[in-house]
Formats: C-alpha cells, structure tokens, sequence
C-alpha cells in the first residue's frame, strides 16, 4: 500500500502485529514468570496493570508530540492562511514522509543540552536490550543444537550462571551461536522496517502458537499437580522490589514509538492502534506469568521457555517434543527480529542527531550505520550475565525515555502550542484571543473586541491524538510515579547485592 506522497504503508493488521511483535520480542516476558512466583501474583498483577496503563498514556503523549512538532514546522508557511482555531488545529497531523524521532522532539522542546541527555539514555538503553537479545539468542543455541566433543560442547545452566565469560567446549559452542547470530541480523539488516512486515507477520503467528502452548500444557501441569490458588496469596517484598523494573520494562517501547506509527496507513487511528497491542501484551504477560509459575513453582527458570527443556528427552512422545523445542527455540528467534528493530530504530535516533530530522540515506549508507550499530552489543554478548538484573538496570533507562521524557514532552509542547493558538485572531477583527482557559471544564475563552468580553466554545482537545490523559494533572502524576519506580529499583538493587 502506498501513501499519498508514495510511501509504503501498511494496515491496522499489520501494525498491530509490528507493535505486539516489538514488545513482545524482547526478553521481559521470559522473565515475567519467574518475578511473579517470587513476588506474588496479585502484587505482580497489580503491578503490571500500572505499568500498562502508564505505558499507554506516554505512548499517547508521543504521539500528541509528535503532531504538535509537525504543526509547528508547518505553521511558518502557512500562517497566512490561518484564520481561526480550526485551521491551525488541522496542522496537527503525524504524516508518514517526515518522522520525528525521540532525539529530534526532545531537541525543538527541551533543547539541545536535553538532546545529549537523551541521547546518552538512549544509547544505553538500547545496547542493553541489544545485548540480552543477542545473548538469549546465542544461549539458547548453544544449549540446545546438537553440540558435542571436546573442543565443541553443549553448554548448560551451570555454564552461564558460574562464569561470565564462559569456558571451555562451552565457550567454542556460544561463539559460533554469536557468529551465527551475527550473520543472520547482518543479512535482516539490509532490509529496513516496512520491509519487514511480511517476516513480522510470520513471526507474530508462531509466536502465538508458542505462547499459547506454554499457557495450555502449564494449565495441565498445574491440574495434573492439583496446585489451586493458594499462591495468590503469596507476597514478597524482596521478590517485589525485583518484580518492579521487569514488569514496568516489559510494557515501554518508547523509542520505537515513531518508527511503528509512521508507516500504518490510517493515522487517525493511531491511538487505537497502540492501546489494544498495549493491552494485548498485557494480557498475554499476565496469563503467562500466572500460568507458568503456577506448576513449575520455585524451579521456574530465569528464562521461561527453558523450563521446557526437559521435555526435549527421547522418552516423551514426539508431539510433546515438538512442542517443547518450539517453545525452547522461539524465543530466539524472536529476539533475532527484534534485535534488528532495536538497531533500526538506534540508527533512526542516531541520524537524526547527528545530521537532522530531514537527513535522506541510500540503502548501501544506511546498512553501514546498521552494519556498525550491531556490532558493538555482539561484542558486549561475549561476556554473560543474569537476565533479572541486567533487566533492572535497564529499567532505569526506561524510567527516563519511557515515562519522564513523554510527561516533559507532553508539558512544554502542549505550552508552546498553546501558545501559539493563542496568536491567532478570533475573527479578523478581533485584536487577540486567549486559550488561558482551556483546561477547565467549560473550555471556555475570551476575546477582547471594542472593550467588550466575547465568549466561545474552544475544542478540548489540540491534537487528533489527544484525550482525558492530556492535562496537566497526569503529567505531575507520571513524574511522581518515574521517582518512586526509580527509588524502588535501586533499593532493589542494593538489596540484590
């Protein structure tokens, strides 16, 4: 499908597969299991459902950003031509020829020091994630292909929880899994995001087939074991405090944000759009966390589908094997697409730093910026680490992009939007009109014509992406609530340690 200005684009469908395939394809939800059995199930739940509903709203804020600096860059050429509150609000368009990313909006709201800030949390952040990706990719191949010998062995648990740089056949057996990782996302690479939908779709079908099957057979094991509710009971504050960055990480997806809107073809429905894949990972985060640490208990793995591991054996039919290797090596997989997001969406934020919002690249120019965006978490992927904590130290990351940054975009745009508004004449007759008012429930402003008070009906909203969540009140909620996640990561951290 092609837009007006002739750019690929792709349906509802098809975006609501690329959002769930983004959130999903990371690593949270391999985690997500094993911090609710060890923080509880309804503090996890509980949890979760406030991570959803705040990820939501700065989504939304992104998106509300992102329109007010296209009116913004519009207005100059325009402003002949608007006459009323209207036409100026009609500006207000995310258009799929011009991108603002996260670096760029930061830039023209906050300023060019904001800009570096950002800049450095992003880089953090996604290398992390990069780095997991690449490391649950290799682990999982390196423990599970038909590895065997001396030089070249299977690895195990053992191998990467002992070590952090593992040794010996080990070793031999991870470093090919990371070549190999490597070569594939070197080939993806060439490919950029739209390009990606067909792969994207594929992937999402079988994902759900895996998530499904490690839901069903965790509801039988728990029939067959006549395990009940009593774990709902259950709370742990240590468990909970490391809960916290897992369950909070595994629903922000800031900074693919603008590269998942620009290409979905019905824009107005945008916000539709990121709610129901919001929701939807919810609750596929909650079934699996529930399920899975339901029967597998205090042997819940780190990593979720490596409790299938067992069922691999020889002596359980082939059906059960079949299922068990699909939910074992999905993971990587998805990871692998994922990788090649978090890396598109890093050179998109990069480039846009460094040579503009409007810079244009060739393909063989921008496979060079992808080529050496990747190479560096696959240097970082030979040392290894625990999955939980690399995740809470990415969530610090997250807090900043994924909830303080949205709610700081969010207030100084929506201010300096209204700002302008607030220049454009009632009528042309009118000498000046004031928006002060806007936020109250009448919605109500006031024009000042030949010393009398006029009074008109001003629309709630300023951007088609724009609701209830858009005043002021809910960005002081939101930065309260950044502070608390904050403080209650590193408490967590520190009592890891």
């Amino acid at each position: 499908m092609l837009s007006e200005g002739g750019e690929k684009t792709y349906g509802l469908l098809v975006g609501w597969m690329s959002v769930v395939s983004y959130i999903l394809g990371g690593t949270c939800y391999l985690a997500v299991p094993f911090v609710v059995w060890h923080a509880g199930v309804v503090s996890s739940l509980l949890t979760l459902f406030v991570a959803s509903v705040s990820s939501i709203i700065s989504t939304l804020w992104i998106l509300e950003t992102s329109a007010r600096a296209e009116a913004l860059e519009q207005w100059a050429m325009k402003r002949d031509r608007l006459t009323d509150i209207a036409s100026a609000l009609s500006l207000c368009q995310i258009r799929t020829s011009r991108r603002f990313e996260l670096q760029e909006l930061t830039e023209i709201f906050l300023g060019k020091a904001a800009g570096v800030v950002f800049w450095v949390f992003a880089m953090s952040n996604s290398l992390l994630s990069c780095w997991v990706l690449a490391q649950v990719a290799a682990g999982s191949w390196a423990s599970n292909l038909p590895f065997g010998g001396n030089t070249v062995d299977k690895c195990t648990d053992e191998d990467f929880l002992l070590h952090l740089h593992p040794v010996g056949g080990c070793w031999n057996s991870y470093a090919i899994c990371i070549v190999l990782f490597g070569l594939i996302t070197v080939l993806l690479a060439w490919l950029d995001f739209h390009e990606l939908g067909t792969l994207t779709v594929t992937i999402s079908v079988v994902r759900f087939v895996a998530v499904s099957a490690m839901i069903v057979h965790s509801i039988v094991l728990s029939i067959d074991k006549g395990q009940g509710l009593s774990v709902w009971t259950e709370f742990s504050t240590a468990g909970w405090l490391t809960a916290v960055p897992v369950l909070i990480n595994s629903q922000m997806f800031p900074l693919g944000v603008p590269t998942l809107s620009q290409h979905v073809s019905r824009k107005t429905k945008l916000s539709a759009l990121f709610i129901v894949s919001l929701t939807t990972t919810g609750l596929l985060y909650a079934a699996t966390g529930v399920t899975i640490s339901t029967p597998f208990g205090a042997k819940t793995n780190e990593m979720a589908n490596l409790n299938w591991v067992p069922y691999t054996d020889r002596k359980y039919n082939w059906a059960l094997r079949t299922m068990a290797y699909t939910i074992v090596l999905f993971p990587s997989v998805d990871g692998t697409l994922n990788f090649i997001y978090q890396v598109i969406v890093l050179v998109h934020i990069s480039e846009s730093w460094i040579f503009g919002g409007r810079a244009v690249f060739s393909r063989s120019t921008r496979f060079v910026h992808k080529f050496i965006v990747s190479v560096i978490p696959l240097i970082g992927v030979t040392f290894v680490s625990n999955l939980v904590t690399i995740n809470q130290y990415i969530g610090l990351t997250f807090y900043v992009l994924g909830i303080t940054l949205p709610a700081a975009l969010q207030y100084r745009s929506r201010a300096i939007w209204r700002k302008k508004l607030d220049s454009i004449p009632l009528t042309p007759k009118a000498d000046h009109l004031s928006l002060y008012d806007m936020d109250n429930t009448k919605n109500e402003s006031t024009s000042l014509m030949s010393g009398s008070v006029k009074t008109v009906i001003l629309p709630v909203d300023d951007t088609p992406y724009s609701g209830w969540y858009s005043k002021p009140v809910f960005v002081y909620v939101l930065f309260v609530y950044s502070a608390a996640a904050i403080a209650v990561t590193i408490v967590g951290i520190v009592i890891a340690n």
